[in-house]
């Protein structure tokens, strides 16, 4: 019986572990894949967009408010949006 609670209480922080490398992970990623705040869409338009890259990171007075969802381009207006 003794063995059993041994046992259970390893499983138990084993568990924690993995639960607390799996955030770790997420936050060192970036990635939100567990939020559920309101989110809202932007589009905008430009003429040349350098070096920007999707999930790249929007910043408002140097504090990160979101990321890059999509990049395309138009074929009638020859912009990238």
């Amino acid at each position: 019986m003794r063995q059993s609670a041994i046992d259970i209480w390893v499983g138990i922080f084993v568990a924690i572990g993995l639960l607390a490398a799996l955030f770790l992970a997420l936050k060192v990623g970036n990635m939100n894949a567990v939020s559920f705040a309101p989110t809202y869409k932007i589009s905008a338009r430009f003429d040349n967009i350098g070096g920007l890259k999707p999930r790249a990171p929007v910043k408002s007075a140097g504090v990160v408010v979101g990321r890059i969802a999509n990049i395309s381009f138009d074929d009638k207006t020859y912009q990238a949006t």
